[in-house]
């Protein structure tokens, strides 16, 4: 019981990273033939018990967990800047929002804008 749930959110993820690089076409087209040979490897293993089809399925699963971190991680260190300032000021502003106080500190001291130590 505990494998098929495990084998369910593994699938669930693995579709997850499939969505996240999918705006590239080519990418997408690779990614899903990756997807499908884990996916086949995965749930056939219910089917056939066989020790190199586990390895198989180990070995395909790093292929394509390694093609989709590179390819985010590729989007995410594109030359730009991937926030405006704004933005920034916002996360930041929000980020301050959510302190909460300290031990032996009123919130006045925390929220007062003054330094914590």
């Amino acid at each position: 019981m505990a494998r098929a749930l495990w084998d369910i959110c593994s699938s669930a993820i693995l579709l997850l990273g499939i969505y996240a690089i999918s705006h590239v076409r080519r990418h997408l087209v690779i990614a899903l033939v990756l997807a499908i040979a884990v996916l086949g490897a995965k749930w056939s293993g219910y089917v056939i018990d066989n020790e190199r089809l586990l390895l198989v399925n180990y070995g395909l699963a790093a292929i394509f967990f390694t093609f989709t971190a590179c390819l985010l991680l590729a989007d995410v260190l594109r030359p730009g800047r991937p926030l405006t300032p704004q933005q920034i000021s916002d996360v930041v502003a929000w980020l301050a929002s959510q302190r909460r106080p300290m031990m032996g500190r009123a919130a006045s001291e925390v929220y007062a804008g003054r330094p914590l130590a």
